[in-house]
């Protein structure tokens, strides 16, 4: 073999080697063991601890602004939903139509209040100088009140929404932080003061007549 060429493969090798010997002294390949915990004291805790896996009994969300109002009770007994207060239901009815008693539509409502007593933010914020800039304080465009099956009442303000308009600043009494909380956790419940949750009544099936001659 020509001693050039072997020159060269030996160069070859021996920066290969080199190259190798860097990498494994001065790449971490486990990570940081100290970013997992890091990341864990930084996720903010429930808005109402001890709650986030109970049921809601009873709830309330009042518009402040216009005074509208929805509340509804748990049923305990027959696991239905009673309507305390609300709008009135949208017209769908065409004018004369036979119209429909409307009953609470149980999967809506159910659905709604299944995220209040397990709200975590996103993030907290702790230096607020004035709650007017998030829509809080005398401003607040909402307020929440339920009560969960455990018996616990919460009461929770609702403002504005973020610049990105993905999460509301909220506030709950006796705390002087504001926190972010995602829309889709409340929008579905806000939603009932324009829509109600009512729904037709399921039908009774007809009896199937009986063949004559038995």
């Amino acid at each position: 073999m020509n001693p050039n060429r072997r020159l060269t493969i030996a160069l070859v090798f021996l920066a290969l080697a080199v190259g190798l010997f860097l990498i494994v002294q001065f790449v971490d390949f486990g990570g940081s063991e100290e970013e997992p915990e890091d990341l864990l004291a930084e996720q903010p805790a429930p808005l109402f601890p001890g709650s986030e896996f109970s049921g809601v009994s009873y709830a309330r969300i009042v518009d402040n602004e216009s005074g509208t109002a929805f509340a509804v009770t748990l049923n305990e007994e027959e696991f239905t939903w009673e309507v305390e207060e609300s709008p009135p239901p949208a017209e769908g009815e065409e004018e004369g139509e036979t119209e429909v008693e409307l009953v609470p539509d149980a999967p809506r409502i159910g659905s709604a209040l299944s995220q209040l007593p397990s709200l975590r933010p996103s993030r907290v914020l702790n230096q607020v100088e004035a709650l007017s800039v998030y829509g809080l304080g005398d401003d607040a465009r909402y307020t929440i009140e339920f009560t969960t099956t455990e018996g616990e009442s919460y009461t929770l303000y609702v403002g504005a929404t973020n610049p990105a308009g993905t999460s509301y600043y909220v506030q709950i009494p006796g705390s002087e932080e504001v926190y972010l909380v995602s829309r889709f956790a409340l929008d579905e419940l806000i939603g009932f003061l324009e829509v109600p949750p009512f729904t037709e009544p399921t039908p009774t099936p007809s009896p199937e007549p009986t063949p004559e001659g038995e």
